[in-house]
């Protein structure tokens, strides 16, 4: 689990830059050097301030160019305003979980036919089906 600190926020929406540090072997010379990779992180709560010290989880795909996860903010800096609270992996995967069960039955309604279906997330979905306007 890395530890990197906030380089950017508010670019885009729950996303953030992480810059981790690391050293680099140079052959020639013999001797390391200091070496940073940056990767974007998904932050769900929008928790994260410039300057924070975070550890973050790979592993999680959340889009194209999103592996992380912020895991926990170890050293928070002073802003002066009160945080939101950070959203847990679990949490994050819970979410995950309903939006694909979502979709599945979606599909699963256009392809049987059904106009209405109870969905994960708990609200009632409509959807219209090219087959029943078509048998009407």
């Amino acid at each position: 689990m890395p530890i990197g600190i906030v380089t950017a926020t508010g670019r885009c929406a729950k996303t953030i830059r992480v810059r981790v540090p690391g050293l680099i072997w140079n052959s020639h010379i013999r001797k390391k050097y200091p070496h940073y990779t940056h990767h974007l992180v998904h932050d769900g709560a929008e928790a994260c301030v410039e300057g924070d010290c975070v550890r973050i989880l790979e592993g999680y795909v959340t889009s194209k160019r999103k592996n992380h996860i912020v895991a926990e903010i170890i050293s928070p800096i002073r802003t002066g305003f009160e945080r939101k609270q950070l959203e847990s992996v679990e949490e994050w995967v819970g979410k995950r979980e309903a939006r694909r069960a979502d979709k599945v039955l979606r599909k699963g309604c256009l392809k049987v036919g059904v106009l209405e279906a109870e969905g994960a997330m708990g609200g009632m979905i409509i959807y219209f089906c090219c087959l029943l306007l078509e048998n009407l």
